[in-house]
């Protein structure tokens, strides 16, 4: 079939909700979607930093207030005070779709990281990725189940 991905809003929370620790990956997959998405955390304040690398790559993600696009700003911890802290940056706002291209970047930990690998597969041309011992702690044989299908990598120290 010829059909092409929609646009998404997505709300992370704590089980069972969507699970923050897929917020990265919903991202990337939002890149390839027609028109604008939103992916807004609900439990942490500052987990977009993968988003900078996927910016680099191409992709069209901003990082913005809830109610900077119709939302209502939510921190599931109650210790977040929003008087003393004001309304964080917890929206992410793709507007897709967008080509990834290769890129020279650094792991920095393991969810950010597993994307930064997917969004390198999935751009044109080459990537260059150090860290990679991040994701290989975190995910069980991550770089041989890529390479199953189909994934090609070069290891260099």
């Amino acid at each position: 079939a010829n059909e092409k991905l929609k646009s998404i809003e997505v709300n992370t929370a704590p089980a069972p909700g969507f699970m923050t620790h897929w917020k990265s990956l919903i991202t990337l997959l939002a890149t390839r979607a027609n028109g604008i998405s939103l992916v807004h955390d609900t439990v942490n304040t500052n987990r977009f930093e993968f988003t900078r690398d996927l910016n680099r790559m191409g992709a069209k993600v901003e990082i913005l207030k809830p109610s900077e696009v119709g939302m209502i700003p939510v921190i599931s911890d109650d210790s977040y005070d929003f008087n003393k802290s004001g309304e964080p940056h917890t929206v992410a706002r793709i507007t897709g779709p967008t080509k990834l291209r290769g890129t020279k970047s650094h792991i920095i930990d393991l969810r950010s990281g597993a994307v930064l690998i997917l969004a390198a597969l999935s751009a044109e041309g080459k990537s260059e990725i150090g860290g990679s011992e991040n994701v290989s702690r975190g995910f069980e044989d991550f770089f041989d189940k890529l390479s199953s299908l189909g994934a090609r990598f070069n290891y260099v120290d």
